[in-house]
Order: structure tokens, then sequence, then C-alpha cells
């Protein structure tokens, strides 16, 4: 919320017993706050927040009971009286409570009162989950407005794409949608650490796409249960098309064995039959 410093000052009684912004910026759905001061003196007074710009035609909107905090509808409103100032706060503002608002204080006749404009801006989308951690922004991107677009692109760990993402309304906020895509971002195969050290991949990467073929070794003396992998596209993740890549070892060689008894004799590069020597 953005807030126009533009403050009035005190006195005894009437309209400059309080002190407050005189214009006040928020943004569609979120919180508006006005804070007014007053004077020390006026710590028991019953204080309020009214609609309207007229004194006799403003419209009591909620009222403090002594100290505590009191709340009506999305409106509350709490009295410090140490700071000797009092908080209003209206939730979830829409583009028709703009208008002119008043802080008052009751006295016996004349109020005191202080008229604040409230300009409730455009609904804006932020950079938040699930699309903080799947895709990236444009750099120094703080907010996009409603019915407005903003072009991201996935991340390393996701299938390369750019997405064109629409700000809109939902029932908890403004959020932003991909209006063609509903798989935007595809995850990829990802090196599984548990696996073990001694499994190396062909190529070595951190991130393998869908599809993609992978090489396996292991150091020497053993061989890998799954020689050949494939990273498998699995709806909008991946996974690997085995559960498992461990390096076993491998049987010894086995030494020559000589021919035995009664076997055929060999043949040589001529082919004369030689006998075979026992």
């Amino acid at each position: 919320m953005k807030q126009l410093l533009l403050w009035g000052s005190f006195c005894l009684a009437g309209v400059w017993s309080l002190s407050g912004p005189s214009q006040l910026e928020v943004r569609y759905g979120e919180a508006l706050t006005v804070t007014c001061g007053y004077y020390h003196g006026y710590w028991d007074y019953n204080k309020y927040l009214c609609r309207g710009e007229g004194r006799s035609s403003c419209n009591i909107l909620i009222m403090s009971e002594g100290p505590r905090k009191v709340t009506n509808g999305r409106l509350t409103i709490e009295d410090n009286r140490t700071l000797s100032s009092f908080t209003v706060t209206m939730a979830a503002m829409k583009p028709q409570d703009s208008d002119i608002y008043q802080c008052g204080i009751e006295f016996t006749g004349k109020d005191g009162m202080h008229p604040i404009r409230v300009t409730v801006l455009p609904g804006v989308c932020r950079a938040t989950d699930p699309w903080g951690q799947m895709v990236d922004f444009p750099e120094n991107f703080l907010f996009v407005e409603e019915k407005n677009h903003v072009t991201v692109s996935c991340r390393e760990q996701f299938v390369e794409k750019t997405l064109r993402l629409e700000c809109r309304q939902a029932a908890n906020g403004f959020l932003l949608f991909s209006p063609s895509d509903k798989t935007p971002c595809v995850e990829k195969c990802q090196r599984p650490e548990p696996w073990g050290p001694d499994v190396a991949l062909s190529p070595e990467q951190e991130y393998y796409g869908p599809d993609e073929w992978v090489k396996v070794s292991c150091p020497p003396g053993y061989g890998p249960n799954a020689p050949i992998i494939q990273c498998i596209k699995q709806q909008n993740t991946s996974g690997w098309n085995v559960t498992e890549v461990s390096c076993e070892p491998l049987p010894p060689p086995q030494s020559a064995q000589s021919n035995p008894t009664g076997s055929p004799p060999h043949s040589n590069s001529f082919g004369r039959i030689e006998p075979h020597v026992c």
C-alpha cells in the first residue's frame, strides 16, 4: 500500500484533534491500513472510521471499544493508547471501495475528523509459488497487473520452454495462469545420488530430458546391473525406466580348458586336419 504523507496538525478539540495521511493507495484484493494519531489527552474517547466526505453524512463503519481490538466484518480497529493512535484495517479491497474516508474521534457536540482519499488500484500478480519454483521471471520483475501478461522461461530442471502467463482474479486473490498449457513445465530426470559415486553416466550431467538414453559404466572389475537407462515422461514430470542402478562385481575370467578326449580335431588355416594332442 502506498501512503502519501500529508499529515494534519493537532488542536485540543474539533477537526484538528486528529492527524493522518491525506491520501492512500491500495491494490485490489489487498488490505487497507489506516493509522491516525490523536492528542494524548483523548485516550478514553471513542475512535472510528467512517465513509463519506461530509461531516453529517459520513457513515461510521467501525468504532473502538476501549483499548481492545474490535472486528466488524472485514474491518478491525485497535486503539493504541501508548502511542496515542488508532489503526483501522479493511481487508480485500475492491475498486468500488475507492472513496473519501475519515478518521473520527467522538466528542460531545462536534467530533474531531480527518479526511483521507482512498484509491484502489488494479490487482496484481507477483512471482509466487508454484511459479516461483518453476520458472525464471524477467530481471527486476515485481508484479504484473490484472489482465496483463508476463513472459517467463522454465528453469534448468525442466524441459526448455517459454511461457506467456496471464494475471487473473481467482477466489483467493490474483494468480498467474498459463492460458494454453495444462502442463506448462515438464520436469526432467535428475541424476539420483543414492545410486552412488561409483556409477558413471554418459553423458554426465545433472538433468536429463524425456526420451533421453544414458549409458551406465562402473569402475574396473564391476559392471552395471542396467548398462543403458532411459528418462521417460510421466504426465508433467519424468522418471527413469529403472528403480535402481548399481555396480556389481564381475565374475572372475574363466581359464582356457583343454579339449576333452574324443572331441573333433581342429582344422588349420590351410584346411588340413590336424590331430588333437593330449
